[in-house]
């Protein structure tokens, strides 16, 4: 954040300032009292599990300038320091990151979709490192509290690079009038979350709100091979990226040589440090990214050689007596396509596959996990080990299909009886939505 005095952020966010020096800059906002620093403006958010407003006196044990909140000032003790108090103090945090975000006058980038938005925003971000400084979505700071923080975190970076995720019709509209990407991305559309907006023609809706915050300026760059967005209308304001189709924003002569894919974008050839098929189309978005701001074939060359994927991505994972594919950060039935279809190069070991349930899919449930299954049935894996309620429709369906399938009704049946059902070098991948705490059996293989 550019330094601000107490008495400007009075004036943005309209609220009532106790301080005897208003004329105080600070530079740094925090919602966290763990990670606050001294001289950091303190805004207490309320949850539906916390109060943020109660933290403010362990706030100004840290030295804070201010704290911000939206309780009673009969409520707190103004002795103790510098009080801003406002309607709404989430409200108060995007009036800041909105007047932050006007300060700013280089590319926005924002990136969304079903699937690989977290690694696309990633490799967007490392390539762009090679030519400009950059300011990136950290971790899963992707929603109405997470982008505006980020924008917050803005210094003297000259490019941001910021991730919207959604759950419902609306959130991404949102998002896009606080950040006014001068960039979008759209990885696919796929079945995240549709239990919430009931048909993937209703998520393809929520994900081009990524528009709706740029002006006449604004490029979208898309999956063209998404059966959804390859449908959207062209013009002169959106690209679409494609793999062996000259037509849009392409790249050819694919070929994959064990954990890399090389290829060639406008007759120079890259090799991109990943394997999965998926994730190349998510490199292509990238790379039509770092072409339109101007990168050379030597920055992306290097960018591409220092792209490491995103924690709990496709992490590749070696024990003692097994290579674990971490990929537990979430779930969908493309994603989970995409990182069997990743397992299909392992070829000397036996393949197992740890599943959880796909979350917020409603009435879908059944019909999604059974795709699954048919997904599995259709690529080399010896073994399903399965855990959730959902996931009991992929092991029925597997067991009918007589494929080996293991079924626990809870996580730590699963652990407690693992090791009896894998065998040393055995690959493993496991995957489910992140509300699965799947990472708990990554964490216990590792433990060994």
């Amino acid at each position: 954040m550019q330094p601000i005095s107490l008495e400007k952020i009075e004036e943005i966010v309209n609220g009532r300032l106790y301080a005897k020096e208003k004329n105080i800059m600070v530079s740094h906002i925090s919602k966290d009292t763990r990670t606050l620093r001294e001289n950091d403006v303190y805004l207490g958010l309320k949850g539906e599990k916390f109060d943020g407003n109660l933290f403010y006196q362990e706030a100004f044990k840290k030295k804070c300038s201010l704290v911000i909140l939206d309780c009673k000032e009969e409520d707190v003790d103004l002795s103790l320091g510098n009080f801003l108090f406002v309607e709404n103090s989430l409200d108060a945090l995007h009036k800041l990151a909105s007047y932050e975000r006007d300060l700013f006058s280089g590319p926005v980038v924002a990136v969304t979709g079903s699937v690989g938005k977290t690694s696309t925003r990633s490799l967007i971000a490392t390539l762009l490192s090679e030519k400009y400084s950059v300011l990136s979505t950290e971790g899963n700071f992707n929603n109405d509290i997470g982008l505006p923080l980020t924008i917050l975190e803005h210094a003297n970076e000259e490019v941001m690079v910021l991730e919207m995720g959604m759950n419902h019709l609306g959130e991404i509209h949102k998002l896009s009038l606080l950040a006014k990407p001068t960039i979008g991305v759209i990885t696919n559309v796929g079945t995240a979350h549709i239990g919430n907006l009931g048909s993937r023609e209703n998520i393809l809706k929520a994900k081009l709100e990524i528009t709706d915050g740029m002006n006449d300026d604004g490029l979208l760059i898309i999956n063209g091979e998404n059966d959804l967005l390859g449908k959207v209308k062209d013009t002169s304001k959106i690209i679409k990226c494609y793999l062996n189709e000259k037509k849009g924003f392409y790249i050819e002569d694919i070929k994959r040589v064990k954990n890399n894919i090389s290829f060639k974008l406008l007759n120079e050839e890259y090799t991109l440090n990943n394997s999965s098929y998926p994730m190349l189309m998510n490199c292509v978005l990238a790379l039509a990214v770092a072409k339109k701001l101007d990168l050379s074939y030597e920055q992306i060359t290097s960018g591409l050689k220092k792209y490491l994927g995103a924690d709990n991505r496709m992490s590749i994972v070696k024990t003692k007596d097994y290579t674990i594919i971490d990929d537990t950060y979430n779930a969908s039935v493309e994603a989970i396509s995409s990182a069997i279809d990743f397992l299909k190069n392992y070829n000397n070991e036996r393949k197992v596959v740890i599943l959880g349930d796909i979350l917020e899919v409603g009435e879908f449930a059944q019909e999604i996990h059974e795709n699954i299954a048919r997904i599995i049935l259709n690529n080399p894996v010896d073994l399903v080990i399965s855990c959730g309620p959902n996931a009991k429709y992929i092991d029925s369906y597997l067991v009918k299909n007589n494929l080996n399938s293991i079924y626990y009704e809870n996580i730590d049946d699963l652990i407690n009886n693992l090791l009896s059902n894998l065998k040393e070098n055995d690959t493993i991948l496991i995957k489910a939505s992140h509300g699965m705490n799947f990472k708990k059996i990554v964490t216990y293989l590792t433990m060994l």
